[in-house]
């Protein structure tokens, strides 16, 4: 995806620091591997939910963007 899709060089560096975030054992995706029970907050849920979204959204957005310009 990125041979077609440059993301601007911040906003990669935002994703992927969001990423870290997320993969730490305090973090959202792995808030049930070390602990019986989740140690995340709903705001911190919720703020995800919107991201995840917002970043799908943008991807798709900006690949459809593409396939149209290229045809």
């Amino acid at each position: 995806m990125e041979r077609r899709l440059v993301l601007p060089g911040h906003l990669k560096k935002a994703f992927g620091a969001l990423y870290g975030y997320t993969s730490d054992t305090d973090g959202v995706r792995h808030a049930l591997v070390f602990n019986d029970s989740a140690n995340v907050s709903e705001a911190e849920a919720l703020f995800m939910f919107g991201a995840c979204a917002a970043f799908v959204s943008y991807l798709l957005t900006t690949a459809s963007k593409l396939t149209t310009s290229s045809t």
